[in-house]
């Protein structure tokens, strides 16, 4: 994994939980919340504790890379949102917030943020 981090490569077989992180449920919706992490830049940004997230993969965060910090948990643990302690611009996200956009005004501030942070494209 990127910054020398490592992954859990299939969270059924190796995570014991009954979240769920392949969802059934349409992509435009949310299938769980994620907990937001106390100083973290998520929770500066929307100001709560919990938001919605959908969720689409198999695959988790085991080890976090160089720099990384956790943003945003699973109820069951699964890392679901890192960002990077450096200079440079790094979120990352495990759920589809664009999927979201429309939707829910917390998943919406993802994409305002990168805007503002980084300018409108000349």
């Amino acid at each position: 994994m990127a910054l020398g981090g490592t992954l859990y490569q299939d969270i059924p077989s190796e995570i014991k939980t009954t979240l769920p992180h392949r969802q059934t449920e349409p992509k435009d919706a949310p299938s769980h919340e994620v907990q937001l992490l106390d100083g973290a830049p998520l929770k500066a940004l929307t100001g709560k504790n919990r938001i919605p997230a959908n969720s689409f993969h198999h695959q988790a965060i085991k080890r976090l890379g160089e720099g990384l910090r956790v943003m945003a948990v699973a109820d069951d643990g699964v890392i679901e949102a890192v960002y990077h302690t450096g200079d440079r611009y790094l979120r990352a996200y495990q759920w589809h917030p664009e999927r979201l956009y429309d939707s829910d005004e917390d998943n919406r501030l993802l994409f305002d943020d990168f805007i503002v942070t980084h300018g409108q494209p000349n």
